[in-house]
């Protein structure tokens, strides 16, 4: 299995990638707070699994067909 840093895209660094998700949490949070998106703020983890489990199975279906494109597109 190759490590992390193999997989991961050159141009994409660990900090990079740190502050995205930190970019990532911070949407997340508004989104969820007070005042924030009324939809978001209905969801729980079994209202999202219907999205999820359809995302899982493109990823699926990328990854069998061996589609690179495909896959990078599903996995965003």
């Amino acid at each position: 299995m190759a490590n992390s840093k193999e997989s991961q895209s050159p141009a994409i660094s660990d900090q990079q990638s740190a502050i995205s998700f930190q970019k990532l949490c911070e949407i997340v949070a508004k989104l969820r707070a007070p005042g924030g998106c009324p939809w978001d703020q209905e969801q729980t983890h079994g209202s999202l699994l219907p999205a999820l489990i359809e995302e899982a199975y493109e990823v699926a279906e990328a990854a069998r067909a061996k589609d690179d494109a495909h896959s990078r597109e599903e996995l965003g």
